[in-house]
């Protein structure tokens, strides 16, 4: 007679199913009087819940943070889920500000509806459903603007939502990554007149350069 305690090292594998439910039965026989007795005792173990976490990161070529005017340069946008479930129906915008122009943006892969316009300095790429460990990449190009007034900050922030909640911001990325146009050229003005002494109804001549 007496207690006996059995112990069970159950290893649950890296591809379950997320909200998954693992359900112990134990139950005691002998071979002469069958089972003695059983328990469902309801101990379970559950797997973590179903969870998307998406993310946004953002980078710009321009080692330096400088570029001249009329210059091109890229953005580099990163969306990634390291959740453990799809997300549905994402949607990424992206503004940009200052003395730039989008000129281009394009995904390595895939068809994500990018817009090809870029009015008021932004465009929107409907990304649909992002899978659990899935990264896409979007490359945006941009051009700086030419001439004496071009120089100036060009910001670039970009913002993931849903399409079901459209208002809603549900990750950004809108800090650093400026990129300084430089090098426009400081504009100044010179006369000269072409005598020293004039005398009366003499005509004098100015240069403005």
């Amino acid at each position: 007679s007496g207690a006996y305690e059995v112990v069970i090292a159950v290893t649950v594998p890296q591809a379950a199913a997320c909200e998954t439910t693992y359900t112990n039965s134990a139950s005691v026989s002998s071979e002469q009087t069958g089972v003695l007795g059983t328990t469902t005792d309801g101990i379970d173990a559950n797997t973590e819940p179903c969870l998307p976490h998406v993310t946004v990161n953002k980078s710009s070529n321009d080692a330096d943070g400088n570029v001249n005017p009329g210059e091109s340069f890229t953005y580099t946008i990163t969306v990634g889920n390291d959740g453990n479930a799809p997300q549905d129906s994402v949607l990424v915008k992206d503004a940009l500000t200052g003395p730039g122009t989008i000129t281009g943006v394009s995904i390595a892969s895939g068809d994500y509806g990018c817009e090809t316009t870029f009015a008021a300095g932004g465009f929107t790429c409907a990304l649909g459903t992002v899978d659990n460990g899935e990264t896409i990449t979007i490359v945006v190009t941009v051009l700086a603007s030419s001439g004496i007034e071009a120089c100036g900050p060009i910001d670039n922030s970009a913002y993931i939502y849903l399409v079901s909640t459209e208002n809603t911001v549900l990750t950004s990325d809108n800090t650093g990554n400026t990129v300084n146009v430089i090098n426009c050229g400081d504009p100044s003005v010179e006369k000269s007149v072409n005598v020293s002494e004039t005398e009366f109804s003499q005509v004098v001549t100015y240069t403005v350069n």
